[in-house]
C-alpha cells in the first residue's frame, strides 16, 4: 500500500472526527493501548476503502 502524506492525512482527520463523535466505542472495540497498534492499522485500512482512497 503506497500513500501520499495528503491521504494519509485525510484518514486520519476522518479517524479523528469519528474518535471524537463517540471515544467511548473505541475504548470499548479496541481495548488496552498496548493492543491498540494492530487494531488501529485495521481500522486505517477500513477508513482508507470507505474513502475509496485505497482498495
Amino acid at each position: 500500500m503506497n500513500l501520499t502524506k495528503e491521504q494519509m492525512a485525510a484518514v486520519f482527520t476522518e479517524w479523528m472526527r469519528r474518535y471524537e463523535e463517540n471515544p467511548e466505542s473505541f475504548a470499548a472495540e479496541y481495548g488496552e493501548p498496548a493492543e491498540y497498534g494492530p487494531a488501529a492499522a485495521e481500522y486505517f485500512c477500513k477508513l482508507l476503502k470507505e474513502m475509496r482512497i485505497c482498495s
